[in-house]
């Protein structure tokens, strides 16, 4: 099983926005090992929220891991924006 910094890295290449892996408050150190990979290869809709994307895609993959998203400009996305927002696509 990959390390933490590549699955960020999948879900960077496949949803185009970056994300950190958080438990119990704290940042996941990118080398830890024995994560499983990021399941998805199509990015997910752009009408849907910060929100959505970790309920129905995140969540599901990496239970008892938190996260956080970041804008294309490096800002924290809030959970009530909208995916299209965070990739810059508008």
């Amino acid at each position: 099983m990959p390390k933490i910094s590549v699955v960020e890295a999948k879900i960077r290449s496949v949803e185009r926005f970056t994300v950190s892996f958080y438990r119990n408050g704290t940042n996941v150190r990118g080398d830890k090992e024995d994560i499983p990979q990021y399941r998805f290869f199509n990015a997910a809709p752009s009408s849907w929220t910060v929100s959505e994307w970790k309920s129905n895609r995140f969540n599901m993959c990496y239970p008892g891991y938190d996260v956080e998203v970041y804008t294309k400009s490096g800002t924290k996305a809030t959970g009530n924006m909208k995916l299209s927002t965070v990739r810059g696509d508008e």
